[in-house]
């Protein structure tokens, strides 16, 4: 195709119900604006540049109608290969006409590639499942006032004047703090202590959703999530994109967090001032595992809860975790296999770079232990069956198809590898792995175990006795009235003896009575005796 023919190809035309509204400042000093989607409810960023090619395409233009008009009215460079590259993400994210009619057999091949992927799906889904329950808009708006006053500025300094008196009081009595918990070994404790996190984690949703609301962002819908089968209520705020500031945004995510905090406070003055019993360990349990759930939960950025909107927000990095991931596989493969490709955003300063790289190797090395503990939770709550094959395919979905996806990846890229020292390094270090597990060699792990026989017999003795001698040996067999082992009772033996010296007694008078006719009567009363000794 000629230099002129690609000038005149008509591009996409995007869809008339999407929103083009403006975003935040970006960290370099840049605006962004926000591609909203009504149908499936989602916001994709856009560039200044990007936001100047779309403003075009509202209506059928052509490649090269659309980069004169950019050049006459703005400072930009804009390539035709960018604006074609654009107009093919945009088809393939379904926001022009053209994604929506589509060729009947590119349509089928969708289909058929969904299908083969309808059970990976299942098992990547099945952990996390989110059910929306009430649509809670309108209620919020309706109690919004009271939301109001309990955050001002008055019940604020109250929360902390509170919390500074439990704090105060968990100074003086630790140890009473740290023994409040015996309560709980109970089936009454534990259903009050269940129902105490539920409504922690439910003050936690409600704060996210009344100080979106306050900010003039709706809200969806407030539901439960199954998170590896455990209910945890959620409320979607996704409409916060809208907002232009980042601190808004920053407020909204922080908001369940400082709820919890305020909890925590508020519950830790309450232990100090109730009794023992089921309230004051209710009281310790919210004031501890609150703030527990929210430094190891909430606060955690290696996975997509408050703490990691709280770091993009800081940094001032949308899609922080795709763009991070990006930039530490472009790293390591340079590191490891001299890979010769461009950086990823070769805009990003140094140490923003580095900051996304090291946020992608703890996230990476956090979810492998992660994706093991889940496996090990579900192979644990079925039957050993079920568990060994969830187990599994659990592993395969999130540690080996991710590894697999990268292998397949690099020798697809294996052109762009060099030569280098770290490379030759790890080329090395790949064919010893390699050449150690293709050789038969004797290989043995040593474990720590305790070896538990699969029938016992407990042996019951008279008399506390100590061990003298065992008969018994491993591997040799015994029969019926062999001895297998001799105990020694000091208490059995000063008993024997003080028998044979009554018996050695009842002996020596038997032989003087004999021989003694006036004691002939008494003789058969101590044999008697002697007979019941022996």
């Amino acid at each position: 195709m000629t230099k002129d023919s690609t000038r005149e190809s008509v591009l996409p035309v995007l869809r008339a119900d999407l929103e083009l509204l403006a975003g935040p400042v970006a960290f370099d000093g840049a605006p962004t604006y926000l591609i909203y989607d009504p149908v499936r409810g989602t916001y994709d960023k856009a560039s200044w540049k990007q936001m100047k090619i779309m403003q075009y395409l509202k209506a059928p233009v052509r490649l090269g109608a659309l980069l004169d008009g950019i050049y006459s009215t703005t400072s930009l460079h804009v390539s035709a290969e960018f604006v074609l590259k654009l107009c093919q993400d945009l088809v393939a994210r379904g926001l022009t006409r053209e994604s929506c009619v589509q060729p009947v057999a590119s349509l089928e091949k969708r289909a058929a590639v969904t299908k083969s992927r309808a059970v990976m799906g299942l098992l990547q889904q099945y952990l996390y499942v989110r059910v929306p329950l009430i649509h809670p808009d309108k209620m919020l708006g309706r109690m919004l006032p009271l939301a109001r006053m309990l955050a001002s500025p008055v019940m604020l300094f109250a929360y902390g004047f509170v919390s500074l008196l439990g704090l105060m009081a968990l100074v003086q009595r630790w140890e009473a703090y740290t023994e409040t918990f015996a309560d709980f070994f109970s089936w009454h404790g534990a259903v009050a202590y269940a129902l105490a996190i539920a409504g922690v984690k439910l003050l936690h949703e409600f704060a996210h959703a009344y100080t979106a609301k306050a900010m003039g962002i709706p809200v969806r819908s407030m539901g439960m999530v199954l998170m590896v089968f455990c209910p945890l209520p959620y409320s979607d705020v996704t409409d916060g994109w809208r907002l232009q500031k980042r601190w808004k945004r920053l407020l909204i995510s922080l908001a369940g967090i400082l709820s919890e905090v305020v909890l925590s406070g508020i519950m830790l003055f309450a232990w100090a001032i109730t009794p023992p019993g089921t309230l004051n360990s209710l009281c310790f349990v919210l004031s501890s595992t609150t703030l527990v759930s929210t430094l190891l939960v909430n606060l955690n950025p290696a996975m997509r809860f408050d703490g990691y909107y709280l770091l993009s927000d800081l940094l001032a990095m949308d899609n922080l975790q795709p763009r991070a991931f990006a930039m530490t596989k472009w790293a390591c493969r340079k590191a490891l296999l001299g890979l010769t490709a461009p950086r990823p955003e070769p805009g990003l300063s140094r140490a923003r770079a580095g900051l996304m790289i090291a946020y992608g190797l703890l996230t990476w090395v956090y979810r492998l232990f992660l994706y093991f503990g889940i496996a090990l939770v579900v192979y644990h709550m079925f039957m050993k069956a079920v568990g060994v094959v969830l187990f599994v395919a659990e592993i395969a979905v999130l540690v080996i198809r991710p590894v697999a996806r990268e292998v397949r990846q690099m020798i697809m890229c294996r052109k762009q590898f060099r030569l280098t020292p770290c490379s030759a390094v790890t080329t090395l270090l790949l064919l010893a792995l390699l050449l150690w597990l293709s050789l038969p060699l004797r290989r043995r792990e040593s474990i720590p175990a305790v070896v538990v026989p699969g029938q016992v017999q407990t042996v019951y003795v008279p008399v506390a006795g100590e061990v003298k001698e065992v008969l018994a040996r491993e591997g040799k067999s015994v029969e019926a009235g062999d001895v297998l082992l001799v105990l020694h009772s000091e208490t059995l033996a000063l008993e024997l003896r003080a028998i044979r010296l009554a018996i050695m007694d009842k002996e020596r008078l038997v032989r003087e009575y004999s021989q003694q006719p006036q004691k002939a009567e008494v003789l058969p009363e101590i044999t008697g005796a002697l007979e019941g000794l022996k």
